[in-house]
Protein backbone atom coordinates (compact mmCIF):
# COMPACT_ATOMS: atom_id res chain seq x y z
CA UNK A 1 0.00 0.00 0.00
CA UNK A 2 1.23 3.15 -1.13
CA UNK A 3 1.87 6.07 1.42
CA UNK A 4 -0.82 7.83 -0.08
CA UNK A 5 -2.76 5.46 0.05
CA UNK A 6 -2.15 5.29 3.84
CA UNK A 7 -2.70 8.45 4.55
CA UNK A 8 -6.14 8.69 2.47
CA UNK A 9 -7.47 5.89 5.07
CA UNK A 10 -6.34 7.46 7.96
CA UNK A 11 -7.68 10.62 6.97
CA UNK A 12 -11.37 9.32 6.16
CA UNK A 13 -11.37 7.35 9.53
CA UNK A 14 -9.63 10.41 11.35
CA UNK A 15 -13.20 12.69 10.02
CA UNK A 16 -15.37 12.88 13.21
CA UNK A 17 -12.77 13.77 15.86
CA UNK A 18 -13.29 15.34 19.01
CA UNK A 19 -14.54 19.24 18.93
CA UNK A 20 -11.92 19.66 21.89
CA UNK A 21 -10.52 23.33 21.02
CA UNK A 22 -7.75 22.16 18.93
CA UNK A 23 -4.04 24.30 18.21
CA UNK A 24 -3.25 24.16 14.90
CA UNK A 25 -0.45 27.23 15.02
CA UNK A 26 2.19 25.36 15.79
CA UNK A 27 1.87 22.66 12.98
CA UNK A 28 1.08 25.53 10.52
CA UNK A 29 4.41 27.23 11.34
CA UNK A 30 6.18 24.15 10.57
CA UNK A 31 4.57 23.98 7.41
CA UNK A 32 6.82 25.96 4.23
CA UNK A 33 4.61 29.30 2.86
CA UNK A 34 4.86 27.76 -0.62
CA UNK A 35 2.61 24.94 0.18
CA UNK A 36 -0.33 24.74 -2.20
CA UNK A 37 -2.58 22.78 -0.26
CA UNK A 38 -3.16 21.80 3.21
CA UNK A 39 -5.63 18.82 5.22
CA UNK A 40 -5.73 19.31 8.25
CA UNK A 41 -6.69 16.90 11.71
CA UNK A 42 -7.02 18.63 14.87
CA UNK A 43 -7.00 16.89 17.96
CA UNK A 44 -7.34 13.03 17.57
CA UNK A 45 -7.01 11.38 20.89
CA UNK A 46 -10.70 11.17 21.86
CA UNK A 47 -12.04 9.99 18.10
CA UNK A 48 -12.77 6.43 19.72
CA UNK A 49 -15.42 7.92 22.35
CA UNK A 50 -16.84 10.28 19.87
CA UNK A 51 -17.07 7.68 16.62
CA UNK A 52 -18.97 5.34 19.13
CA UNK A 53 -21.11 7.76 20.32
CA UNK A 54 -22.36 8.40 16.73
CA UNK A 55 -22.63 4.75 15.64
CA UNK A 56 -24.71 4.44 18.88
CA UNK A 57 -27.46 7.17 17.42
CA UNK A 58 -27.58 5.97 13.70
CA UNK A 59 -27.87 2.32 14.77
CA UNK A 60 -24.43 1.63 13.19
CA UNK A 61 -21.79 -0.96 14.60
CA UNK A 62 -19.16 0.65 16.83
CA UNK A 63 -15.76 1.63 15.18
CA UNK A 64 -12.09 1.69 17.00
CA UNK A 65 -11.25 4.58 14.85
CA UNK A 66 -7.41 5.64 16.59
CA UNK A 67 -6.50 2.01 16.11
CA UNK A 68 -7.03 2.02 12.48
CA UNK A 69 -5.19 4.77 12.30
CA UNK A 70 -2.63 3.77 14.07
CA UNK A 71 -2.79 -0.09 12.40
CA UNK A 72 -2.95 1.38 8.97
CA UNK A 73 0.48 3.47 9.77
CA UNK A 74 2.03 0.96 11.72
CA UNK A 75 2.45 3.08 14.80
CA UNK A 76 3.16 1.84 18.52
CA UNK A 77 4.79 4.60 20.28
CA UNK A 78 6.38 7.95 19.96
CA UNK A 79 2.58 9.79 18.49
CA UNK A 80 1.60 13.20 20.28
CA UNK A 81 -2.19 12.09 20.11
CA UNK A 82 -3.19 15.57 21.63
CA UNK A 83 -1.45 16.97 18.58
CA UNK A 84 -2.60 18.26 14.95
CA UNK A 85 -1.79 15.93 11.74
CA UNK A 86 -1.32 17.86 8.89
CA UNK A 87 -1.02 16.49 5.42
CA UNK A 88 0.82 19.42 3.07
CA UNK A 89 0.57 19.71 -0.56
CA UNK A 90 3.65 21.02 -2.57
CA UNK A 91 3.65 21.84 -6.54
CA UNK A 92 6.81 21.84 -8.83
CA UNK A 93 6.46 25.45 -10.24
CA UNK A 94 7.80 24.57 -14.18
CA UNK A 95 5.20 21.42 -14.03
CA UNK A 96 2.09 22.70 -12.17
CA UNK A 97 0.42 20.04 -13.99
CA UNK A 98 2.08 17.29 -12.43
CA UNK A 99 0.46 15.34 -9.22
CA UNK A 100 1.45 17.42 -5.99
CA UNK A 101 3.86 16.11 -3.71
CA UNK A 102 2.50 15.18 -0.05
CA UNK A 103 4.16 15.52 2.90
CA UNK A 104 2.60 14.64 5.96
CA UNK A 105 3.51 16.35 9.27
CA UNK A 106 2.84 13.86 12.09
CA UNK A 107 3.23 15.37 15.93
CA UNK A 108 5.24 13.15 17.83
CA UNK A 109 6.28 12.71 21.74
CA UNK A 110 9.34 11.62 20.61
CA UNK A 111 10.71 11.46 17.44
CA UNK A 112 13.51 8.63 17.74
CA UNK A 113 10.91 5.84 19.82
CA UNK A 114 8.54 6.94 16.45
CA UNK A 115 11.07 6.71 13.44
CA UNK A 116 12.54 3.84 15.10
CA UNK A 117 9.78 1.38 14.79
CA UNK A 118 9.48 2.01 10.48
CA UNK A 119 13.06 -0.02 10.24
CA UNK A 120 15.56 3.45 9.88
CA UNK A 121 17.83 3.28 7.64
CA UNK A 122 21.64 4.97 8.69
CA UNK A 123 21.09 8.67 7.98
CA UNK A 124 22.79 10.35 5.24
CA UNK A 125 22.29 13.85 5.99
CA UNK A 126 19.08 15.18 7.79
CA UNK A 127 16.47 13.00 5.76
CA UNK A 128 16.42 9.02 6.65
CA UNK A 129 14.72 6.32 5.29
CA UNK A 130 12.13 4.32 6.91
CA UNK A 131 9.57 1.39 5.44
CA UNK A 132 5.70 2.03 6.44
CA UNK A 133 3.16 -0.69 5.47
CA UNK A 134 5.56 -2.19 3.07
CA UNK A 135 6.19 1.20 1.38
CA UNK A 136 9.99 3.06 1.34
CA UNK A 137 9.77 6.71 2.49
CA UNK A 138 11.61 9.10 3.10
CA UNK A 139 11.47 11.21 6.86
CA UNK A 140 12.93 14.64 8.30
CA UNK A 141 12.56 16.43 11.90
CA UNK A 142 10.85 20.16 11.71
CA UNK A 143 10.12 20.95 15.49
CA UNK A 144 8.02 18.46 17.14
CA UNK A 145 6.74 16.97 14.16
CA UNK A 146 7.67 14.04 11.71
CA UNK A 147 7.99 15.08 8.34
CA UNK A 148 7.17 12.04 6.17
CA UNK A 149 7.22 11.79 2.28
CA UNK A 150 6.82 8.76 -0.58
CA UNK A 151 10.39 7.47 -1.47
CA UNK A 152 10.93 9.15 -4.75
CA UNK A 153 13.74 11.15 -5.97
CA UNK A 154 11.50 14.63 -6.10
CA UNK A 155 10.35 14.23 -2.19
CA UNK A 156 14.05 14.90 -1.26
CA UNK A 157 13.81 18.13 -2.71
CA UNK A 158 10.13 19.09 -1.16
CA UNK A 159 11.51 17.56 2.26
CA UNK A 160 15.04 19.80 2.46
CA UNK A 161 12.69 22.56 1.83
CA UNK A 162 10.98 21.97 4.81
CA UNK A 163 14.18 21.94 7.06
CA UNK A 164 15.84 25.17 5.01
CA UNK A 165 12.18 27.06 4.76
CA UNK A 166 12.67 30.44 6.96
CA UNK A 167 8.59 31.38 6.28
CA UNK A 168 5.80 29.65 7.01
CA UNK A 169 2.30 28.98 6.28
CA UNK A 170 0.85 30.44 9.14
CA UNK A 171 0.88 33.38 8.06
CA UNK A 172 -0.33 32.56 4.44
CA UNK A 173 -3.75 31.72 5.95
CA UNK A 174 -3.79 34.01 8.42
CA UNK A 175 -7.80 35.01 7.82
CA UNK A 176 -8.77 31.32 8.47
CA UNK A 177 -6.27 30.33 11.37
CA UNK A 178 -9.54 30.96 14.14
CA UNK A 179 -11.67 28.57 11.57
CA UNK A 180 -9.11 26.18 11.42
CA UNK A 181 -8.72 25.84 14.76
CA UNK A 182 -12.62 25.56 15.67
CA UNK A 183 -12.95 22.54 12.88
CA UNK A 184 -12.24 18.86 13.86
CA UNK A 185 -10.95 18.85 10.29
CA UNK A 186 -9.93 20.98 7.71
CA UNK A 187 -9.14 21.27 3.94
CA UNK A 188 -7.12 24.45 2.40
CA UNK A 189 -6.46 25.29 -1.07
CA UNK A 190 -3.79 28.58 -0.31
CA UNK A 191 -3.23 31.29 -2.65
CA UNK A 192 -0.57 29.69 -4.48
CA UNK A 193 -2.63 26.51 -4.84
CA UNK A 194 -5.09 28.17 -6.44
CA UNK A 195 -2.62 30.04 -9.24
CA UNK A 196 -0.91 27.03 -9.70
CA UNK A 197 -4.51 24.82 -10.25
CA UNK A 198 -5.28 27.47 -12.58
CA UNK A 199 -2.00 27.39 -14.45
CA UNK A 200 -1.97 24.12 -14.77
CA UNK A 201 -5.66 23.85 -15.94
CA UNK A 202 -5.38 26.34 -18.60
CA UNK A 203 -2.21 24.60 -19.52
CA UNK A 204 -4.48 21.38 -20.08
CA UNK A 205 -7.13 23.67 -21.96
CA UNK A 206 -4.36 24.91 -24.46
CA UNK A 207 -2.88 21.66 -25.15
CA UNK A 208 -6.38 20.19 -25.76
CA UNK A 209 -6.74 23.01 -27.87
CA UNK A 210 -4.26 22.26 -29.80
CA UNK A 211 -5.21 18.90 -30.51
CA UNK A 212 -8.77 19.55 -31.99
CA UNK A 213 -8.64 19.20 -35.83
CA UNK A 214 -11.78 19.20 -38.49
CA UNK A 215 -13.26 16.29 -38.91
CA UNK A 216 -14.97 17.04 -42.23
CA UNK A 217 -18.70 16.14 -40.70
CA UNK A 218 -20.21 19.41 -40.94
CA UNK A 219 -22.79 18.50 -37.62
CA UNK A 220 -19.64 17.46 -35.60
CA UNK A 221 -18.06 20.40 -36.96
CA UNK A 222 -20.41 22.58 -35.56
CA UNK A 223 -20.41 20.88 -32.24
CA UNK A 224 -16.90 21.41 -31.90
CA UNK A 225 -17.31 25.45 -32.88
CA UNK A 226 -19.54 25.77 -30.40
CA UNK A 227 -17.18 23.46 -27.70
CA UNK A 228 -14.35 26.10 -28.29
CA UNK A 229 -16.29 28.52 -27.59
CA UNK A 230 -17.22 27.58 -24.23
CA UNK A 231 -13.71 26.40 -24.11
CA UNK A 232 -12.28 29.55 -24.89
CA UNK A 233 -14.68 30.93 -21.97
CA UNK A 234 -13.33 28.74 -19.58
CA UNK A 235 -9.62 29.52 -20.28
CA UNK A 236 -10.77 33.46 -19.82
CA UNK A 237 -13.31 32.54 -16.55
CA UNK A 238 -9.83 30.66 -15.24
CA UNK A 239 -7.97 33.94 -15.09
CA UNK A 240 -10.39 35.64 -12.57
CA UNK A 241 -9.32 32.76 -9.30
CA UNK A 242 -5.70 34.61 -10.11
CA UNK A 243 -6.98 38.04 -9.06
CA UNK A 244 -10.04 37.57 -7.62
CA UNK A 245 -9.66 34.40 -5.02
CA UNK A 246 -7.04 34.24 -2.19
CA UNK A 247 -8.09 31.11 -0.23
CA UNK A 248 -10.76 27.96 -0.71
CA UNK A 249 -11.74 26.02 1.86
CA UNK A 250 -13.62 23.37 3.53
CA UNK A 251 -14.14 22.05 7.06
CA UNK A 252 -16.27 19.69 9.22
CA UNK A 253 -17.09 19.75 12.93
CA UNK A 254 -18.82 17.31 15.33
CA UNK A 255 -20.59 18.95 18.58
CA UNK A 256 -19.11 17.16 21.12
CA UNK A 257 -22.93 17.51 23.68
CA UNK A 258 -25.03 17.68 20.70
CA UNK A 259 -23.33 15.51 17.87
CA UNK A 260 -24.46 17.94 15.47
CA UNK A 261 -22.45 17.82 11.96
CA UNK A 262 -21.47 21.11 10.24
CA UNK A 263 -19.61 20.87 7.25
CA UNK A 264 -18.28 24.30 5.99
CA UNK A 265 -16.74 25.62 2.68
CA UNK A 266 -15.51 28.80 2.16
CA UNK A 267 -14.30 30.97 -1.00
CA UNK A 268 -12.25 34.26 0.19
CA UNK A 269 -12.52 36.79 -2.07
CA UNK A 270 -9.53 39.38 -2.16
CA UNK A 271 -10.03 42.71 -0.82
CA UNK A 272 -11.63 45.37 -2.87
CA UNK A 273 -11.39 42.91 -6.24
CA UNK A 274 -14.82 42.67 -8.58
CA UNK A 275 -15.96 39.91 -6.75
CA UNK A 276 -15.82 41.53 -3.48
CA UNK A 277 -17.66 44.23 -5.01
CA UNK A 278 -20.81 42.05 -6.91
CA UNK A 279 -21.10 39.99 -3.70
CA UNK A 280 -21.17 43.50 -1.38
CA UNK A 281 -24.60 44.20 -3.01
CA UNK A 282 -26.40 41.17 -3.03
CA UNK A 283 -28.99 40.83 -0.18
CA UNK A 284 -32.11 39.21 1.09
CA UNK A 285 -35.71 40.17 1.16
CA UNK A 286 -36.78 41.51 4.09
CA UNK A 287 -38.19 39.02 6.77
CA UNK A 288 -35.92 36.40 5.24
CA UNK A 289 -36.15 33.82 2.25
CA UNK A 290 -38.90 32.10 3.40
CA UNK A 291 -41.30 35.29 4.55
CA UNK A 292 -44.91 34.00 3.72
CA UNK A 293 -44.32 30.31 2.64
CA UNK A 294 -46.43 28.47 4.40
CA UNK A 295 -45.40 26.19 7.08
CA UNK A 296 -46.17 22.31 8.65
CA UNK A 297 -44.85 18.81 7.51
CA UNK A 298 -43.02 18.96 4.19
CA UNK A 299 -40.70 17.00 2.49
CA UNK A 300 -38.42 19.64 1.15
CA UNK A 301 -37.90 23.23 0.77
CA UNK A 302 -35.99 25.98 -1.02
CA UNK A 303 -35.50 29.50 -1.74
CA UNK A 304 -32.63 32.24 -3.31
CA UNK A 305 -32.18 35.36 -3.73
CA UNK A 306 -31.69 36.17 -7.27
CA UNK A 307 -30.01 38.97 -8.67
CA UNK A 308 -31.65 39.66 -11.80
CA UNK A 309 -28.26 40.98 -13.65
CA UNK A 310 -26.60 37.71 -12.59
CA UNK A 311 -29.28 35.86 -14.99
CA UNK A 312 -29.27 38.26 -17.60
CA UNK A 313 -25.15 38.03 -18.02
CA UNK A 314 -25.85 33.55 -18.20
CA UNK A 315 -28.13 34.32 -20.28
CA UNK A 316 -26.56 36.26 -22.79
CA UNK A 317 -23.27 33.97 -22.25
CA UNK A 318 -26.01 30.77 -23.48
CA UNK A 319 -27.44 32.88 -26.27
CA UNK A 320 -23.87 33.74 -27.73
CA UNK A 321 -22.42 30.29 -27.58
CA UNK A 322 -25.49 28.78 -29.06
CA UNK A 323 -26.78 31.17 -31.57
CA UNK A 324 -24.18 30.15 -34.01
CA UNK A 325 -25.33 26.38 -34.58
CA UNK A 326 -27.30 26.65 -37.52
CA UNK A 327 -29.94 24.00 -35.98
CA UNK A 328 -33.99 24.83 -36.03
CA UNK A 329 -34.28 23.06 -32.93
CA UNK A 330 -31.25 24.54 -30.93
CA UNK A 331 -32.78 28.23 -32.72
CA UNK A 332 -35.89 27.79 -30.79
CA UNK A 333 -34.05 26.92 -27.50
CA UNK A 334 -32.27 30.66 -28.44
CA UNK A 335 -35.69 32.02 -28.59
CA UNK A 336 -37.00 30.75 -25.71
CA UNK A 337 -33.84 31.72 -23.56
CA UNK A 338 -34.29 35.18 -24.65
CA UNK A 339 -38.48 34.85 -23.70
CA UNK A 340 -37.35 34.28 -20.34
CA UNK A 341 -34.33 36.12 -19.77
CA UNK A 342 -36.91 39.22 -18.87
CA UNK A 343 -39.15 37.03 -16.58
CA UNK A 344 -35.69 36.51 -14.69
CA UNK A 345 -34.36 40.07 -15.00
CA UNK A 346 -37.34 40.89 -12.57
CA UNK A 347 -37.22 38.23 -10.41
CA UNK A 348 -35.35 38.84 -6.90
CA UNK A 349 -36.53 36.04 -4.82
CA UNK A 350 -38.09 33.13 -5.26
CA UNK A 351 -38.99 30.37 -2.38
CA UNK A 352 -41.07 27.34 -1.85
CA UNK A 353 -42.22 24.29 0.30
CA UNK A 354 -42.99 20.88 -1.30
CA UNK A 355 -45.55 19.99 1.92
CA UNK A 356 -46.68 16.54 2.86
CA UNK A 357 -50.07 15.80 1.10
CA UNK A 358 -52.83 14.49 1.95
CA UNK A 359 -54.11 11.11 1.73
CA UNK A 360 -55.74 10.39 -1.62
CA UNK A 361 -54.40 13.52 -2.95
CA UNK A 362 -51.37 13.97 -5.81
CA UNK A 363 -48.39 14.00 -3.74
CA UNK A 364 -47.22 17.53 -5.44
CA UNK A 365 -50.48 19.26 -4.25
CA UNK A 366 -49.35 20.29 -1.28
CA UNK A 367 -46.46 22.79 -3.52
CA UNK A 368 -46.44 26.03 -2.48
CA UNK A 369 -44.36 29.13 -3.12
CA UNK A 370 -43.99 33.43 -3.26
CA UNK A 371 -41.47 34.91 -5.12
CA UNK A 372 -40.97 38.78 -5.33
CA UNK A 373 -40.21 41.08 -8.17
CA UNK A 374 -39.98 44.39 -9.59
CA UNK A 375 -43.84 44.14 -10.54
CA UNK A 376 -46.06 41.09 -10.14
CA UNK A 377 -48.57 41.75 -13.09
CA UNK A 378 -45.58 42.22 -15.43
CA UNK A 379 -44.04 39.15 -14.01
CA UNK A 380 -47.18 37.20 -15.51
CA UNK A 381 -47.26 38.68 -18.83
CA UNK A 382 -43.15 37.44 -19.23
CA UNK A 383 -44.41 34.40 -17.97
CA UNK A 384 -47.33 34.03 -20.56
CA UNK A 385 -44.70 34.93 -23.45
CA UNK A 386 -41.99 32.41 -22.12
CA UNK A 387 -44.73 29.80 -22.03
CA UNK A 388 -45.43 30.66 -25.89
CA UNK A 389 -41.82 30.24 -27.07
CA UNK A 390 -41.35 26.82 -24.71
CA UNK A 391 -44.61 25.85 -26.50
CA UNK A 392 -42.69 26.36 -29.95
CA UNK A 393 -39.34 24.46 -28.91
CA UNK A 394 -41.70 21.61 -27.78
CA UNK A 395 -43.25 20.98 -31.30
CA UNK A 396 -39.82 21.19 -32.57
CA UNK A 397 -38.40 18.31 -29.93
CA UNK A 398 -42.09 16.54 -29.46
CA UNK A 399 -42.16 17.21 -25.63
CA UNK A 400 -45.29 18.48 -23.60
CA UNK A 401 -46.69 21.76 -24.51
CA UNK A 402 -48.12 24.17 -21.97
CA UNK A 403 -51.53 25.26 -21.71
CA UNK A 404 -52.13 28.32 -20.31
CA UNK A 405 -54.91 30.64 -19.37
CA UNK A 406 -55.50 34.29 -17.01
CA UNK A 407 -58.05 34.29 -14.27
CA UNK A 408 -59.00 36.10 -11.10
CA UNK A 409 -58.13 34.24 -7.87
CA UNK A 410 -59.31 36.23 -4.55
CA UNK A 411 -59.75 39.26 -6.88
CA UNK A 412 -56.03 39.10 -7.96
CA UNK A 413 -55.06 38.59 -11.51
CA UNK A 414 -53.60 35.18 -11.95
CA UNK A 415 -52.52 32.53 -14.55
CA UNK A 416 -53.50 29.32 -15.04
CA UNK A 417 -51.19 26.82 -16.39
CA UNK A 418 -51.70 23.16 -17.24
CA UNK A 419 -48.75 20.76 -17.76
CA UNK A 420 -50.36 17.61 -19.73
CA UNK A 421 -47.97 14.34 -19.09
CA UNK A 422 -50.27 12.21 -20.84
CA UNK A 423 -48.35 11.63 -23.77
CA UNK A 424 -45.38 10.28 -21.35
CA UNK A 425 -47.89 7.19 -21.06
CA UNK A 426 -47.60 6.19 -24.70
CA UNK A 427 -43.66 6.68 -24.74
CA UNK A 428 -43.01 5.00 -21.73
CA UNK A 429 -45.99 1.84 -21.69
CA UNK A 430 -45.75 0.23 -18.40
CA UNK A 431 -48.67 0.54 -16.23
CA UNK A 432 -46.51 0.75 -13.03
CA UNK A 433 -44.82 4.33 -14.64
CA UNK A 434 -48.63 5.59 -15.37
CA UNK A 435 -49.02 4.68 -11.97
CA UNK A 436 -45.86 6.54 -10.31
CA UNK A 437 -47.00 9.87 -12.51
CA UNK A 438 -51.02 10.08 -11.40
CA UNK A 439 -49.35 9.43 -7.69
CA UNK A 440 -47.34 12.55 -8.31
CA UNK A 441 -49.27 15.11 -10.38
CA UNK A 442 -52.87 13.59 -10.34
CA UNK A 443 -55.04 11.64 -12.15
CA UNK A 444 -54.98 11.79 -16.46
CA UNK A 445 -51.15 13.13 -15.76
CA UNK A 446 -52.18 16.58 -15.62
CA UNK A 447 -50.47 18.92 -13.49
CA UNK A 448 -52.04 22.34 -12.76
CA UNK A 449 -50.26 25.27 -11.28
CA UNK A 450 -51.78 28.55 -10.24
CA UNK A 451 -49.66 31.85 -9.93
CA UNK A 452 -51.55 34.56 -8.32
CA UNK A 453 -50.24 38.45 -8.52
CA UNK A 454 -51.53 39.21 -4.87
CA UNK A 455 -50.09 42.71 -4.54
CA UNK A 456 -47.15 44.91 -6.74
CA UNK A 457 -44.47 43.16 -5.93
CA UNK A 458 -45.11 39.37 -4.72
CA UNK A 459 -46.07 36.52 -6.66
CA UNK A 460 -47.72 33.36 -4.76
CA UNK A 461 -47.58 29.83 -6.94
CA UNK A 462 -48.75 26.58 -6.00
CA UNK A 463 -49.34 23.27 -7.93
CA UNK A 464 -53.64 23.36 -7.14
CA UNK A 465 -56.39 24.48 -9.38
CA UNK A 466 -57.47 28.14 -8.43
CA UNK A 467 -60.05 27.04 -6.32
CA UNK A 468 -57.82 25.45 -4.24
CA UNK A 469 -55.54 28.30 -4.17
CA UNK A 470 -58.06 30.63 -3.10
CA UNK A 471 -58.69 28.41 0.14
CA UNK A 472 -54.59 28.22 0.47
CA UNK A 473 -54.63 32.07 0.32
CA UNK A 474 -57.81 32.63 2.81
CA UNK A 475 -56.02 29.74 4.94
CA UNK A 476 -53.17 31.88 6.44
CA UNK A 477 -51.02 29.28 7.51
CA UNK A 478 -48.27 29.47 9.77
CA UNK A 479 -44.62 30.62 8.21
CA UNK A 480 -42.03 28.25 7.39
CA UNK A 481 -39.59 29.84 9.15
CA UNK A 482 -41.61 30.08 12.43
CA UNK A 483 -41.76 25.79 12.97
CA UNK A 484 -39.91 24.88 15.77
CA UNK A 485 -38.34 22.01 13.97
CA UNK A 486 -37.10 24.44 11.42
CA UNK A 487 -35.65 26.96 14.13
CA UNK A 488 -33.35 24.44 15.68
CA UNK A 489 -31.88 23.72 12.19
CA UNK A 490 -31.39 27.38 11.68
CA UNK A 491 -29.39 27.81 15.16
CA UNK A 492 -26.85 25.94 13.40
CA UNK A 493 -26.66 28.02 10.48
CA UNK A 494 -25.38 31.70 9.20
CA UNK A 495 -28.06 34.58 9.17
CA UNK A 496 -28.70 36.08 5.88
CA UNK A 497 -27.83 33.54 3.55
CA UNK A 498 -29.28 33.70 0.08
CA UNK A 499 -29.71 30.23 -0.91
CA UNK A 500 -31.18 27.73 1.35
CA UNK A 501 -32.43 24.11 1.23
CA UNK A 502 -34.37 22.12 3.72
CA UNK A 503 -34.31 18.50 3.62
CA UNK A 504 -36.88 16.70 6.34
CA UNK A 505 -36.31 13.11 7.00
CA UNK A 506 -40.20 12.65 8.11
CA UNK A 507 -41.53 14.31 5.29
CA UNK A 508 -39.34 12.29 2.91
CA UNK A 509 -40.03 8.88 4.35
CA UNK A 510 -43.74 10.15 4.31
CA UNK A 511 -43.23 10.26 0.12
CA UNK A 512 -41.44 7.32 -0.22
CA UNK A 513 -44.27 5.33 1.37
CA UNK A 514 -46.65 6.90 -0.89
CA UNK A 515 -44.61 5.70 -3.70
CA UNK A 516 -43.62 1.96 -2.48
CA UNK A 517 -47.53 2.13 -1.54
CA UNK A 518 -48.07 2.33 -5.81
CA UNK A 519 -46.90 -1.29 -5.85
CA UNK A 520 -47.03 -2.67 -2.62
CA UNK A 521 -49.34 -2.78 0.33
CA UNK A 522 -46.78 -2.41 2.64
CA UNK A 523 -47.68 -0.36 6.16
CA UNK A 524 -44.01 1.90 6.85
CA UNK A 525 -43.17 3.46 10.74
CA UNK A 526 -43.66 6.71 11.27
CA UNK A 527 -40.17 8.30 11.19
CA UNK A 528 -39.54 10.26 14.57
CA UNK A 529 -40.00 14.08 14.71
CA UNK A 530 -37.12 15.70 14.19
CA UNK A 531 -35.23 18.70 12.92
CA UNK A 532 -34.17 19.37 9.04
CA UNK A 533 -30.99 18.59 6.95
CA UNK A 534 -30.55 21.79 5.90
CA UNK A 535 -27.46 23.52 2.96
CA UNK A 536 -26.80 27.16 2.78
CA UNK A 537 -25.57 29.79 0.53
CA UNK A 538 -23.80 33.42 1.93
CA UNK A 539 -22.17 35.86 -0.19
CA UNK A 540 -20.84 38.75 1.27
CA UNK A 541 -17.74 41.23 0.74
CA UNK A 542 -15.35 38.81 2.09
CA UNK A 543 -16.05 35.44 0.41
CA UNK A 544 -18.86 32.38 -0.14
CA UNK A 545 -19.59 30.03 2.60
CA UNK A 546 -21.63 27.32 2.22
CA UNK A 547 -22.72 25.10 4.89
CA UNK A 548 -24.45 21.97 5.54
CA UNK A 549 -25.83 20.66 8.79
CA UNK A 550 -27.23 17.36 10.39
CA UNK A 551 -28.51 17.68 13.62
CA UNK A 552 -27.36 15.70 16.55
CA UNK A 553 -31.44 15.18 17.19
CA UNK A 554 -31.83 13.76 13.56
CA UNK A 555 -28.89 11.58 13.78
CA UNK A 556 -30.70 9.72 16.69
CA UNK A 557 -34.02 9.56 15.00
CA UNK A 558 -32.48 8.16 11.60
CA UNK A 559 -31.18 5.36 14.70
CA UNK A 560 -34.65 5.09 15.64
CA UNK A 561 -35.88 4.67 12.63
CA UNK A 562 -33.79 1.99 11.64
CA UNK A 563 -34.56 0.32 14.55
CA UNK A 564 -38.49 0.42 13.60
CA UNK A 565 -37.66 -0.97 10.22
CA UNK A 566 -35.61 -3.64 11.29
CA UNK A 567 -38.50 -5.01 14.64
CA UNK A 568 -41.30 -4.83 11.91
CA UNK A 569 -39.71 -5.98 8.57
CA UNK A 570 -36.65 -8.10 9.92
CA UNK A 571 -34.98 -10.18 7.93
CA UNK A 572 -38.25 -10.67 5.37
CA UNK A 573 -37.99 -10.30 1.67
CA UNK A 574 -40.50 -7.08 1.02
CA UNK A 575 -39.66 -7.37 -2.75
Amino acid sequence: MSLRAVVSAALVACLFVSPAPAQVDEALKAVPSDAVGLVIINQVSDVNAKLKTLATKIGAPPMDALDLVKSQLAIEKGLNEKGTVVGAFFADKDKPQDDAGLLLFIPVSDYEDFIGQFEPKKAKGKIREITIAGEKSLVVQKGTFAVIAEGKKRSRKYLNNVLEATQSIADEVKPLRTWLGNNDFSMVITTNGIRTLAKAMREGIKEGKEELQPTGNPELDKLQKMMMRWVDDLDAFLKTPEKEITHVAAGAKLNAKTSDLILDAKVFFAEGGNLAKFAGELKVPEGGLFAGVPGGDFVFAGGAYIPGKTYGLFADWMVGLLKGIDDKEVQEAVKALEAAKPLMTDLRSSSFVWGVNKPDTPIFSNTFGVATTTDAEKYLDNYAKSLEQLNKLAKESEGPEYQFSRAKVAGKPALVVVMDLSDTFNVVPDPNFKRIIEALVGKGGKMTATIVAVNKTNIVFGYVTPKEMEKHLKAGKGEFSQDAQVAKTDALLPKGSQLAVYVSPAGLAKFSTAIVKQFMPLDFPDFPKSPPLAWTVKVSRTGCETRFVLPGETMTAIGVYIGKLQAKFGGANIN
